[in-house]
């Protein structure tokens, strides 16, 4: 499911943070969201970036996911996203 993040990636800064989980490839960057108790997204989820993004994915759907960006931070909102049918982790494509 979210082989795109994975394969032919490489870890992209800031690497870790919290149970965010950030890889790359050219310069699109995937934000892995990893669930702890149980799989559901939180309405917001904060994320840290090194540059300006213009669009956000939630790979599992395909679903564009609005965001407010300042500086090199964004907050996602997953509001209107499905999210309640995932596993053990969900993907942000970051464009």
């Amino acid at each position: 499911m979210h082989g795109e993040g994975i394969y032919e990636t490489v870890i992209a800064e800031p690497f870790f943070e919290r149970n965010i989980k950030y890889t790359k490839k050219g310069k699109t960057i995937y934000a892995f969201y990893l669930y702890e108790d149980y799989a559901r997204l939180p309405l917001r989820v904060h994320l840290t970036v090194p540059d300006k993004i213009s669009r956000v994915r939630l790979m599992r759907t395909g679903q564009d996911i609005p965001f407010e960006q300042k500086e090199n931070k964004i907050i996602l909102d997953t509001e209107t996203a499905d999210r309640n049918t995932a596993f053990y982790a969900d993907c942000f494509i970051l464009e």
